[in-house]
């Protein structure tokens, strides 16, 4: 099993579940935070990266209080930070 096979079983259904649910999607990035700071090659960041990227995505579609958004959107940019490729 690959890292990033790894990643996609980790965080796939839990994030197409819980699309609108703010305090998962917020959590999710936060776990996807904390795994960035053990990673340790551009692919296993890119996988990471990938997943923050479609919970920020989906959260833009399915999340409709501003607040919430931004709350959302601050856990992302900690995930970029923890990845280095602030």
């Amino acid at each position: 099993m690959t890292f990033e096979g790894l990643v996609d079983a980790a965080f796939n259904q839990i994030r197409q579940y819980s699309k609108s649910d703010v305090a998962v999607t917020i959590r999710l990035l936060e776990a996807i935070a904390c795994i960035a700071t053990y990673t340790r090659n551009s692919q296993q960041k890119e996988a990471l990266r990938r997943h923050a990227e479609m919970i920020l995505n989906s959260s833009h579609e399915q999340i409709s209080q501003e607040q919430d958004q931004k709350d959302v959107q601050k856990q992302y940019h900690q995930v970029i930070k923890a990845l280095g490729q602030d």
